[in-house]
């Protein structure tokens, strides 16, 4: 996010903050991968940056999975 809409846009997490009234330890939050994405923000952040509350749901549903595939590989097959 902070390369592909932050910088392009000129915004810091603060203005982001005031232009979405998401808090801003919040926006570093989910900047950093610490707080995922609700539909809530998923809204907010799609009317400030100019996409989709989807595409922003889809990202963070990426995201969970990709962090998910670690834990799951150490878990054996149910069937052999």
């Amino acid at each position: 996010m902070l390369h592909a809409y932050l910088i392009p846009n000129a915004l810091n997490p603060a203005r982001l903050a005031r232009r979405t009234r998401i808090s801003a330890r919040h926006i570093k939050a989910f900047i950093d991968g610490t707080h995922p994405s609700t539909p809530n923000i998923a809204i907010r952040l799609s009317l400030a940056l100019d996409t989709t509350a989807f595409y922003r749901l889809a990202l963070q549903a990426r995201y969970d999975l990709e962090k998910g595939k670690p834990v799951v590989r150490a878990y054996r097959p149910l069937v052999d």
